[in-house]
């Protein structure tokens, strides 16, 4: 198991005092026995207890927070519940934290939205834009100033040689939409916050899914993937995506 803490460049806009969000990467084979009971959550939706956590069902589409339907994209409250989503595979995943200006306690939430249905020009791309700018001014407006932190994980990369030849085409596309989604991302959250996010770990290169569990109180976000050991599991900022992606090849 990987632990990905953030690194002191470009922490300017946060409060020392501020908790950050720290990655826990690795396999369900690497959680096997953990206290924090990751793997039980992760493999056991009966596990969902609704009063401790919430569950980001992006196919179900069921939610308390916003989407435009099943397979589209899931945003979560605002709260102080801890949150989980499953079966990223080539979806992305932001989750966003800050303390609450009155209570002073930590808030969070998850989303996770699939990169072809929100880059589109149609009214799914359009109405993600609107309902996660919407999420992300109304954390700005209940958060503490400098306390604020927010990541990028998920997504796909899958190279053309790891691929049948009739898939070469499919992988490409995959890897274009992987990078867009990470930059429109960014711009919306630099645009709104005023920072630019971390993606705290880079994309999977295996047509499988990510896992992810997100504590709220201690900012521990818990990153379950198919395998884990290469490039693709340092963390980056999206402005240099490009030279990113120059390890993962």
């Amino acid at each position: 198991m990987k632990s990905i803490k953030q690194k002191a460049q470009k922490l300017s806009h946060f409060k020392t005092s501020t908790k950050l969000i720290t990655a826990c990467l690795g396999t369900f084979s690497d959680f096997d026995g953990d206290t924090e009971g990751v793997r039980d959550f992760l493999l056991s939706p009966s596990s969902d207890d609704e009063s401790e956590i919430e569950c980001v069902d992006y196919h179900s589409g069921l939610t308390s927070g916003m989407t435009a339907g099943p397979n589209t994209y899931v945003i979560s409250e605002i709260s102080e519940r801890d949150k989980l989503s499953r079966y990223l595979d080539d979806c992305t995943s932001v989750v966003a934290t800050g303390v609450h200006r009155i209570t002073g306690k930590r808030i969070s939430f998850l989303s996770h939205q699939d990169p072809i249905k929100f880059l589109s020009a149609d009214e799914y791309g359009e109405k993600f834009i609107i309902d996660f700018s919407s999420r992300l001014l109304k954390l700005k407006k209940l958060c503490r100033n400098e306390t604020i932190d927010i990541v990028l994980a998920g997504g796909n990369f899958i190279l053309d040689e790891s691929v049948p030849s009739s898939f070469i085409t499919e992988a490409k596309a995959t890897r274009a939409t992987y990078k867009s989604s990470i930059r429109l991302l960014s711009e919306i959250i630099q645009a709104i916050i005023g920072f630019e996010p971390l993606v705290i770990v880079g994309p999977k290169m295996v047509a499988r899914s990510d896992a992810m569990l997100y504590r709220n109180n201690n900012c521990r976000l818990y990153l379950v993937r198919p395998e884990v050991g290469n490039a693709t599991a340092e963390s980056y900022y999206p402005s240099n995506i490009s030279l990113q992606e120059s390890k993962w090849k």
